[in-house]
């Protein structure tokens, strides 16, 4: 994720404070499966707003994570492991696309101390969506993109029994196959084109010889 902005402040903050890496902040986005939310306590003319989301590492450790977007890019503030409080918010609200802000509330300056010390971003009263064209350009900017897939239940038990297995969920399984697979598919399919090209070269120029 190259617009997933870490500064090596943060970065240090999280392992020292939090015991949280790159890789896991990555795997949460990664695996985030609600939308983004903001507290609406936070003096709204902070620009940008600042988000926050809950979701699993790749070994289902969930964390929260905190970022502000700017520029086409995702500035992390901080992440840290979701505590009930931050879960129930998340799972109540975080998968409700019709949320509105409510506008008469209290302001609360928006510094990193506030979201870790749960001044913002705990309240389940305040937790509203973010705008959903911010929610579009953010996974853009990472990459992503949500699928619907139909599969056969018992590939989906497979998947879970060696996720499991593995102590991971099994839809980061499910991606790291896929990944896993592209770049060898990808291959197959150029050297296949390659070697078309070869042939009609070659039989181009015997044309011309026999010319």
């Amino acid at each position: 994720m190259n617009n997933l902005v870490i500064s090596d402040t943060i970065l240090t903050k999280l392992r020292d404070k939090h015991q949280v890496d790159r890789r896991e902040v990555e795997q949460a986005f990664g695996n985030k499966c609600g939308i983004f939310l903001v507290d609406d306590r936070e003096d709204h003319k902070s620009d940008p707003p600042t988000l926050w989301f809950v979701a699993p590492t790749n070994k289902g450790r969930p964390l929260k994570i905190v970022f502000i977007f700017r520029e086409g890019k995702v500035f992390l503030r901080t992440a840290y492991d979701a505590d009930t409080i931050a879960q129930s918010i998340y799972d109540a609200k975080g998968v409700n696309k019709e949320l509105v802000m409510n506008k008469a509330v209290k302001r609360i300056e928006s510094t990193d101390a506030a979201w870790e010390d749960g001044t913002l971003g705990c309240s389940m009263e305040h937790a509203a969506a973010a705008p959903a064209d911010m929610e579009r350009a953010i996974e853009e900017s990472l990459g992503m993109q949500s699928i619907s897939i139909r599969l056969p239940k018992n590939l989906i038990e497979a998947y879970k029994l060696i996720a499991a297995h593995h102590g991971v969920g099994y839809q980061p399984l499910m991606r790291d196959i896929l990944q896993r697979f592209a770049p060898e598919g990808l291959r197959e399919v150029m050297s296949h084109h390659t070697n078309k090209a070869e042939e009609v070269d070659h039989r181009l120029e015997e044309w011309r010889k026999a010319a």
